[in-house]
């Protein structure tokens, strides 16, 4: 009997180490040959797709690709089925969220300056009008767009200006069909901006860049508040504020939040000596990212387009494709044999990358060699 069970137990797990191995596209649930891992900001890990699936539209909110059962807005943004789901659409919704958004932000800047409230308008947009308000400067408005607004971060923006001796009016664009979370982020980055706009003091000369580290800084604290572990590592990841999100959470570390806040709005302080932004902002471009290792191309190159190496982080890859390095969206000549082809570089994962040769009619995946 006991030699029984124990072959019974080796069957068993035979057949679980069979089943482990065993892997279905996270998007079509189907088999296949290969998989290709992509990052999603609605999982903590990689997920596996297939080849078929990885080349479809990416849903703008998450990552994941877009079968039928997502959506695709007027302004070519998609949506997953998820996404589409959750998405804050209307104006009554959106003017609720950004409501609760106000008091979080409130509560972070109380004590510190008039905190702007009824002279606030939420104003949806889709990314064509944010893009073309951008564009203009605010000029199709009767306000300007204020100061330190990222050209490369169009998910909202806040447009201010001043009524009457102590009275202001703010336009805040946000970009219609974000996840609550994210609308969440982006709303507070702007009142952000509409409380600089009316408490830093004339003269005060910030960096653009100082501004939008800033913002995005209050979007982290209402964030870490909410725990919302992802949008905050997509704050993280953004590269637009060079570094300077990293240097005010070290700010707001050492020192209180209150201290921060008093900085950013008079540029001194009574209880530290210091008289310029790095001195209590040192610039900080936060986690390092991997330098990349170029691989050297023997000649002749390959007679093949192939995948020879990746380099980068999760947020920020390359591919090395025979002789030619491209990020994605990149266009570049590729050495082929004795002759060229041009290579647009549409997506990159952690063992694939998804080019489109200049002639052909769809796209081609190349996957990284199982010796790297």
């Amino acid at each position: 009997m006991q030699l029984l069970l124990r072959s019974a137990f080796i069957f068993l797990a035979a057949i679980s180490t069979t089943f482990a191995e065993v892997h279905y596209c996270a998007v079509c649930q189907q088999y296949a040959e290969h998989y290709i891992r992509l990052d999603v900001y609605t999982e903590q890990e990689e997920i596996l797709v297939c080849p078929k699936c990885y080349v479809l539209p990416k849903c703008t909110s998450c990552g994941t690709p877009v079968t039928d059962t997502g959506t695709r807005l007027p302004d070519r943004r998609y949506l997953c089925a998820r996404d589409k789901a959750i998405a804050l659409s209307t104006q009554y919704d959106c003017e609720n969220a950004f409501r609760e958004t106000k008091r979080d932000v409130m509560a972070i800047l109380a004590g510190s300056g008039s905190l702007p409230d009824k002279g606030i308008k939420i104003k949806m947009s889709n990314l064509n009008n944010l893009t073309s308000l951008i564009l203009t400067g605010g000029k199709s408005e009767t306000s300007p767009i204020g100061d330190g607004h990222s050209k490369g971060m169009i998910m909202g923006l806040t447009a201010s200006r001043l009524v009457g001796n102590d009275d202001w009016e703010h336009s805040i664009y946000i970009m219609d069909h974000l996840s609550p979370a994210r609308f969440t982020a982006v709303a507070a980055h702007e009142y952000a901006h509409a409380w600089i706009n009316e408490n830093v003091r004339k003269g005060r000369a910030l960096n653009a860049n100082s501004i939008e580290g800033f913002c995005e800084w209050i979007a982290y604290k209402v964030m870490k508040s909410r725990n919302e572990t992802i949008e905050r590592e997509i704050i993280l990841a953004n590269q637009y504020t060079r570094g300077q999100v990293y240097a005010f959470i070290r700010a707001d570390n050492s020192y209180r939040s209150y201290d921060v806040v008093k900085w950013i709005k008079d540029g001194k302080d009574d209880w530290v000596d210091f008289d310029a932004p790095n001195r209590i902002l040192t610039l900080d471009q936060g986690p390092s990212i991997s330098v990349l290792s170029l691989i050297t191309v023997k000649t002749p190159v390959p007679s093949t387009l192939t995948l020879r190496g990746i380099s980068g982080t999760a947020k920020r890859r390359f591919a090395l494709i025979n002789d030619k390095t491209l990020q994605p969206n990149e266009k570049g000549t590729v050495r082929l044999a004795d002759t060229n082809v041009v290579v647009q570089c549409l997506s990159i994962s952690s063992n694939a990358v998804v080019i489109q040769v200049l002639g052909d009619d769809k796209p081609t995946v190349l996957y990284l060699s199982s010796n790297h």
